[in-house]
């Protein structure tokens, strides 16, 4: 655990303004009722029926659900086409055995709609490997930033967090989290050094 006597760097704003989750809802809530603003958000996009990925899933739900769902605005969004509704229940029968899935929402649209929101996550940034339907999570902070890593130790940029690997969920997306939330937790105190941020960023654009 981190606390604000230890020097840590924030995680990466790899995206500004990403935009808000319109046309896609819940079976039983309206359009446009769950928003990323004001929530720590886990947005992970499907374009095929999300029970091919229940390992993936799985695994988010080891790694990133179990650690964060006592962190308060703490969510995580699974945009999945609407043909596949009846996944939801499969899904939550075989991993909400042992967890309270009440954070996790799954936001139902069509194809297009969810094609043309991932390609809205990918604009304007330098689109790689770690941009993948199906396989891979974003993080979305309460300012709708995306965060993630300019340089994952030497191995380029990480925009997207890879689902089918544990070890590498428990290595990154775990870590990364921490430091988010110690982050916030700085903001509400008046302890967090945003110069510090700033100076990470122009060393960044060198």
């Amino acid at each position: 655990m981190l606390t604000s006597e230890h020097y840590y760097s924030p995680l990466d704003i790899v995206k500004e303004n990403v935009p808000e989750i319109q046309g896609m809802h819940p079976v039983d809530e309206a359009a446009d009722s769950i928003l990323l603003e004001n929530h720590i958000s886990v947005v992970m996009p499907f374009n095929e029926d999300p029970l091919k990925h229940i390992a993936e899933i799985s695994n988010v739900n080891e790694k990133t659900y179990k650690w964060a769902m006592g962190y308060k605005g703490f969510q995580v969004l699974f945009l999945v086409p609407e043909q596949y509704k009846s996944s939801e229940m499969v899904i939550r029968e075989k991993i909400g055995e042992y967890v309270d899935l009440k954070y996790w929402t799954f936001l139902f649209g069509t194809e297009a709609q969810i094609n043309d929101y991932f390609n809205q996550l990918k604009s304007g940034v330098a689109v790689d490997s770690t941009f993948q339907l199906n396989t891979h999570f974003y993080i979305i902070d309460r300012e709708r930033n995306m965060r993630g890593r300019f340089d994952d130790d030497g191995n380029g940029p990480i925009y997207g967090y890879d689902a089918t690997s544990i070890a590498e969920l428990h290595k990154k997306v775990v870590p990364d989290l921490r430091v988010l939330f110690q982050e916030y937790r700085d903001k509400r105190t008046g302890k967090f050094d945003s110069d510090q941020r700033r100076i990470k960023e122009l060393e960044h654009e060198k």
